[in-house]
């Protein structure tokens, strides 16, 4: 016996999930003689979701995504962390790819491979794998080495060029180069997408393949062709569509996420109201890409219709989840709300109008006195897609107007290739000894951050009076220009750095921010401002200052911030060889000794109780 379903006749013990697919196949209504059937598409897709994972849950947000995605062939999908942005636009690719799995191409692009396994594609092969063990029919045949989901089972080593298949694509080689989507720009099929992860990350040269995979179709939606007299009658309708996605990136405001989400009215017409907006962006010049922006601001979550100690969606971003970003940084717009806001600096130590008001990037003239030089690396190990290896070096003196002030030199991104005769560290040791002889650095001035075994090899190819400096240590005894302590007496004195910051890194960070406004900063380069700027700070527990961690940086920005922990680390080497920063000196020493504080407090004491007025009885 035959199911009755929309108006329609579904063999008997057809599953609800087939019937879905079959109507989603059909563009979402079927049309006959006796009338129109069916609930349109975006119904049907939602009614699809629910029956492929009836765990997942479906909200306001993910119903507008699937409704702006279905009405348009080029979408920007911005948001901040944990907005099931990609895990909703995963879910929509893979339901239409399996109701055409014979014609499909999905491309899924992100920086790495490891990114695109951690992320949307491992989500993606998360959902096929459900789907596939709840409905033996769901297509697919999943590779994971390559990362793509075919749907003829074929040999692995033919599924590089397969055309009807889902495909991971990494847009960054082994070494972080960066490729873009050079080899699938000419890509064909009658279904085509292009779906890009981490956007705000990438090079503007991926959007170079819009050039070629636009010529796929006009905007991609489900459906059979119904005209019989088309020579292509019963096939399904060509197409293309493309979908960017991402957070935020203020630090790169260039960035092709942010070229391809910008209002047809400016930056300026977008009002910040807390509320989730779409609009119509402007086409891009050179490119045929003129996407409709899907801009999800969390104070508009849907969990924001809910107490903020009880939301209904603990994984879903929220009002919930903002308290961990300081209100008002550039991580508490662009991960925590997800909107768009340039021009933030209250949260940032290095920036580069900083640098150009005191003079940072300018030469210098050193006076007859010497100069001591210093070396210094922030180490790296090699590792895929890992960072820089940071090494250089600088000197500090006199300059001709008597001013003591610091000179950066030339700085290297070290080699290191996978070699059977030589670990990593030996590699990195072998080439410091060269640049800082080269240099004059003598090996006792030279500082750097690296594990225990870097040292122990520095040691044995150059020499052991190098010095480890531990970036997550206790803060110094140092003082803190413009911070004090009250006293139980009444009296204050300068505040240590050991009270002011919660970790030596910290304290690293604001004295190089502290040298460059005491005017004793030359020689800087754009490239290290422009690695510096992005790291932020907020305050901790006790009110300490602490700054962004590595991992946080890059998570949040693409950058991680080598070139500038290599200078940091130069200038404690210059401070521990007798570098004074103006700003934090005192009239004795830099170092913790209060006495001249003390006495002048003293004095300050007498002078009151030398003008107060005495009662006499």
């Amino acid at each position: 016996m035959s199911i009755r379903r929309y108006g329609l006749s579904w063999a008997e013990g057809t599953d609800d999930a087939a019937i879905e697919r079959g109507m989603i196949r059909s563009g979402g209504r079927w049309t006959d003689e006796k009338g129109e059937w069916g609930e349109g598409l975006e119904q049907h897709f939602k009614n699809y979701w629910s029956a492929l994972w009836p765990d997942d849950a479906q909200t306001r947000w993910t119903d507008l995504i699937l409704k702006e995605v279905l009405g348009t062939q080029y979408i920007s999908l911005v948001a901040g962390a944990s907005a099931w942005k990609s895990g909703t636009i995963a879910r929509i690719a893979l339901m239409d790819w399996s109701c055409f799995p014979e014609c499909t191409t999905v491309m899924f692009s992100s920086t790495t491979m490891t990114d695109l396994r951690n992320r949307i594609f491992g989500e993606v092969s998360k959902l096929w794998k459900t789907a596939s063990e709840r409905y033996a029919w769901f297509p697919g045949h999943y590779i994971d080495s390559k990362c793509v989901i075919t749907f003829e089972d074929v040999a692995e080593s033919l599924s590089r060029d397969i055309r009807n298949s889902m495909v991971g694509v990494p847009c960054k080689s082994s070494t972080g180069k960066f490729m873009g989507l050079g080899s699938f720009a000419g890509r064909k099929n009658r279904r085509v997408w292009c779906i890009g992860d981490e956007m705000q990350f990438c090079e503007r040269s991926i959007l170079d393949a819009q050039n070629n995979l636009i010529s796929n179709g006009p905007n991609l939606l489900p459906g059979i062709i119904r005209d019989k007299d088309s020579p292509e009658f019963g096939k399904p309708v060509r197409g293309y569509k493309a979908i960017f996605i991402g957070n935020t990136n203020p630090t790169r405001p260039d960035n092709p996420l942010h070229l391809v989400s910008e209002p047809e009215g400016g930056w300026g017409s977008i009002k910040e109201d807390g509320k989730t907006k779409v609009w119509d962006c402007r086409k891009l010049q050179d490119y045929p890409i003129k996407c409709r922006c899907i801009n999800l601001d969390s104070l508009d979550s849907p969990n924001a219709d809910y107490p903020i100690d009880k939301p209904r969606w603990i994984h879903l971003a929220g009002p919930h989840m903002m308290a961990k970003y300081t209100e008002g940084s550039e991580s508490y717009y662009s991960q925590g709300r997800g909107i768009f806001k340039f021009g933030l600096a209250a949260f940032k130590i290095i920036t580069k109008e900083i640098c150009d008001q005191f003079h940072a990037f300018d030469p210098l003239l050193w006076s007859q006195h010497g100069t001591t030089k210093i070396g210094m690396l922030d180490a790296a190990y090699g590792s895929v897609g890992g960072d820089r290896c940071a090494l250089g070096w600088l000197e500090f003196g006199e300059c001709v107007d008597l001013k003591t002030r610091i000179l950066l030199h030339p700085y290297w991104n070290v080699p290191i290739i996978a070699r059977n005769d030589m670990t990593p560290e030996e590699q990195i040791a072998m080439y410091t000894k060269d640049k800082m002889e080269e240099a004059g650095v003598p090996p006792e001035n030279f500082f750097f951050d690296g594990r225990g075994s870097l040292a122990m090899a520095i040691a044995r190819v150059w020499s052991a009076r190098v010095n480890s400096i531990e970036f997550g240590g206790r803060p110094t005894e140092r003082i803190v220009e413009g911070e004090f302590v009250d006293l139980p007496d009444g009296t204050r004195r300068p505040k240590k750095a050991v009270e002011h910051y919660s970790k030596f890194v910290s304290e690293l960070w604001w004295s190089w921010r502290y040298v460059i406004e005491a005017d004793q900063m030359r020689g800087l380069t754009l490239e290290i401002v422009l690695d510096a700027s992005p790291r932020e700070w907020q305050k901790v527990g006790g009110g300490k200052i602490e700054i962004e961690t590595k991992v946080k940086m890059k998570k949040r920005t693409g950058v991680s911030p080598d070139w500038a922990d290599m200078l940091v680390t130069g200038i404690e080497g210059a401070r521990r060889r007798g570098f004074v920063i103006a700003k934090l000196a005192n009239p004795k020493t830099e170092e913790a000794n209060w006495d001249w504080w003390q006495r002048k407090a003293a004095e300050a004491r007498s002078a009151r109780r030398g003008h107060t007025l005495k009662l006499t009885t």
